[in-house]
């Protein structure tokens, strides 16, 4: 493999992901380590693929240079959000699982309603 992954230039690291014909760039000017980064990365692939349709993969197959922005259409606060919450949520970060704030009624209920349906061995 002898395509450039990353390269540091001044306090900025430049981060390059490679998904089929689909190349993802990150200009970062913070100090998070490559592995993280390259998630973020990965997460907006996923965001991506999600809101698109199998036949993009025969269109890049005829035109390698297709701009598929227009096949993204509506999609621009979906994505922004996903970057926000990637710059403000340390869970990104750490490849953790967020904590939702839920209620103590609530978590009382559905702790009752696990109990309830714990199998007995």
């Amino acid at each position: 493999n002898d395509m450039i992954q990353r390269f540091v230039a001044g306090c900025h690291q430049f981060v390059f992901s490679l998904h089929g014909p689909l190349y993802f760039v990150m200009v970062a000017s913070t100090p998070e380590p490559y592995p993280a980064l390259i998630r973020q990365l990965n997460m907006m692939h996923a965001q991506i693929v999600f809101h698109l349709t199998g036949n993009v993969a025969k269109i890049f197959e005829k035109k390698a240079g297709f701009d598929l922005r227009h096949l993204l259409g509506g999609t621009d606060d979906t994505v922004r959000s996903l970057v926000r919450n990637m710059n403000n949520n340390p869970a990104f970060i750490l490849n953790a699982v967020q904590c939702l704030p839920m209620l103590k009624t609530d978590r009382t209920a559905i702790g009752e309603i696990m109990r309830d349906a714990k199998c007995e061995r």
